[in-house]
């Protein structure tokens, strides 16, 4: 782009500038020393708001203020706009992602939670023969569940959010001691040793209504951890 700039001070002056570029001089237009002139000439620019203030300097000493606007970068605002739309089609997606990552955070931990509360009631009633109780069960597993949402509080295990079972295996006609009883045939350790006895707890705990993701995640999930241990007493 060439700009013919008419200066008071030093006559006709020429002047040339590439796409914003420092490229500015300033000569009689048509002289002989044309070329010359555009070699010794001298450019010093101050960006002040929003022009750009020009300093031209001819050889002959004579010089020149001009204020020239800076080009304006249409590419900007395209970049601009690009990127108001690249977030409107990617707020969706990044939001079911934080979804998911929150859901299965507290998934993670809950089950891990259950986990155990079932070995924490399973180790307390297979302490001896007389602590086979649903009851002794559901104070161990309430005691490892209290931090967990919708149970704080809870003072029982018959019904859900919490549910704890306990069951004795083993075979009463062989079992040692005779006084356990069982409540269900087939422990753990029954195959090698018919006098074995063993305490299952069954913890159930459903968790408190998620954010549902269709066809991943449910509103609420129930999480059931199972723990078997061999009566100590025997």
């Amino acid at each position: 782009m060439t700009l013919r700039l008419h200066l008071r001070s030093v006559g006709h002056a020429c002047a040339y500038c590439l796409r914003g570029r420092a490229h500015f001089t300033v000569s009689p237009c048509g002289s002989a020393s044309h070329e010359a002139e555009l070699r010794r000439a001298q450019l010093s620019t101050v960006q002040s708001g929003p022009t750009l203030r020009t300093l031209l300097a001819s050889s002959s000493g004579e010089s020149a203020v001009t204020h020239l606007r800076p080009p304006q970068r249409r590419g900007r605002r395209r970049e601009a706009g690009s990127s108001i739309i690249e977030v409107a089609l990617m707020a969706p997606w990044i939001f079911f992602l934080f979804v998911g990552v929150f859901d299965f955070g507290f998934y993670a931990y809950a089950g891990i939670c259950t986990q155990n509360a079932a070995r924490a009631a399973a180790s307390r009633t297979a302490a001896d023969e007389f602590s086979q109780s649903s009851a002794l069960a559901c104070t161990s597993a309430l005691q490892e569940m209290n931090e967990v949402p919708n149970v704080v509080g809870l003072s029982s295990c018959g019904a859900l959010p919490l549910k704890v079972t306990q069951s004795t295996l083993c075979t009463q006609a062989t079992v040692k001691p005779s006084g356990i009883a069982c409540t269900a045939p087939g422990c753990a350790d029954c195959g090698a040793d018919n006098t074995a006895a063993s305490t299952q707890v069954t913890v159930t705990y459903q968790s408190i209504p998620l954010i549902p993701i269709p066809g991943i995640l449910t509103g609420r999930l129930n999480l059931t951890r199972i723990a078997e241990m061999r009566i100590t007493a025997q």
